[in-house]
């Protein structure tokens, strides 16, 4: 019988940084596997880890040392921003998809689950094999990720997706298949500068076969609350005009989309104060 998989990467955080992320995935009723990609931390994080029933896999034991690794270790750093797409790909390709369903990566620090994923992606996902949410805004208009994508791929790719809106890829789910070979194609295309992943991310998703099989959530369907664009307070009101996407809502207790569903991730909380004492107590 296959089982879903929640998968998370983590380098330089501490146990208590993301906790959240494993206390509401236990909270929200998923009952898959739960995997950390462990690229720098210490045996205490590893046991507390194992504790909590999760599957430690660390960079060591993908790809060895930084010495002998299997590619430049150049973007190695606090939060493996491009290499755990090495990492992923690593991991998965070890799988079988007779074994496993979807997997869901999502980032461990700033996002926790208010939905089962699993229950989410069956309820919504269909016949498609990937899901993404909007950051609800276009390339052309936010300046973080225009400027990455032109430093990653130069102004002929810039101006091909500038009208295009953005995707983040920090909260990325998908069959087990489709997410691993994706996960290599992002690690090939992100060795350009620092930070990359976004804009790769992007670009691929414009291609085939990506762009055909995956179901883009501009904010409607819940997936995930992209929280650093789509509260007004965080996009501040030089971008609120530009602003292509739906207003997320927050009752004090949980985010909700504009038509009243709970998104099932919440990422990028902590970038509105009231969200982060709240959410943080809430799954303390």
């Amino acid at each position: 019988m296959k089982r879903d998989m929640v998968v998370g990467a983590t380098s330089g955080y501490t146990f208590d940084q993301i906790r959240y992320w494993i206390n509401s995935l236990d909270r929200s009723g998923f009952a898959g596997q739960r995997v950390v990609l462990v690229g720098n931390g210490d045996d205490n994080l590893v046991r507390q880890l194992g504790a909590r029933g999760c599957q430690v896999v660390t960079r060591a034991a993908l790809i060895g040392s930084s010495a002998d690794a299997d590619g430049p270790t150049t973007f190695l750093d606090r939060d493996m921003c491009v290499e755990r797409y090495l990492l992923l790909w690593k991991f998965l390709s070890c799988l079988s998809a007779d074994d496993v369903g979807f997997v869901i990566f999502v980032d461990m620090r700033d996002a926790i689950f208010q939905l089962n994923p699993s229950k989410w992606l069956v309820d919504h996902i269909g016949e498609k094999k990937l899901v993404v949410s909007s950051e609800g805004l276009k390339y052309a208009d936010e300046p973080w990720n225009r400027q990455s994508l032109r430093e990653a791929f130069g102004p002929a790719v810039f101006d091909y997706m500038q009208d295009r809106l953005v995707w983040n890829c920090g909260t990325i789910a998908g069959e087990l298949g489709l997410l691993r070979e994706l996960s290599l194609n992002l690690y090939l295309c992100s060795r350009t500068v620092a930070y990359a992943d976004q804009a790769a991310l992007n670009v691929l998703l414009s291609l085939e076969p990506y762009s055909g099989v995956t179901f883009f959530d501009r904010g409607e369907a819940g997936w995930a609350c992209e929280a650093a664009t789509m509260v007004g307070s965080a996009r501040g009101p030089d971008l609120s005009y530009k602003f292509a996407g739906l207003e997320p809502l927050f009752d004090g207790d949980a985010v909700y989309t504009r038509g009243g569903r709970p998104y099932c991730v919440v990422h990028q909380y902590d970038r509105i104060p009231a969200w982060k004492v709240r959410l943080e107590k809430r799954f303390a």
